[in-house]
């Protein structure tokens, strides 16, 4: 089971790219950019990793660099002030 995949962006964050399950909601997040397989083939899975880890430092380089710019889309700052938001909503 997996939910918003705050591991993957600490990952881009990190300089790694990490290798997805193409459910909806990294989809939605990464729009493809990310390397993804259907998480119910552990072939699929498995190649995906492969192909990722041999890819050539140019193509990492790019994949990095548009998933960056996802990333940055993201805060902690923003993700505390939606959740208070949302708190406050609840309360009253």
């Amino acid at each position: 089971m997996e939910g918003f995949g705050l591991p993957n962006l600490e990952a881009v964050i990190c300089g790694c790219i990490p290798v997805v399950s193409n459910i909806p909601v990294f989809k939605e997040i990464w729009a493809e950019i990310l390397p993804m397989f259907d998480p119910y083939d552990i072939t699929q899975m498995g190649r995906m990793i492969v192909k990722t880890i041999n890819m050539n430092t140019k193509e990492k380089i790019m994949i990095l660099e548009k998933a960056k710019k996802i990333t940055s889309g993201y805060t902690w700052e923003k993700t505390a002030q939606m959740t208070l938001d949302l708190y406050q909503r609840i309360v009253k």
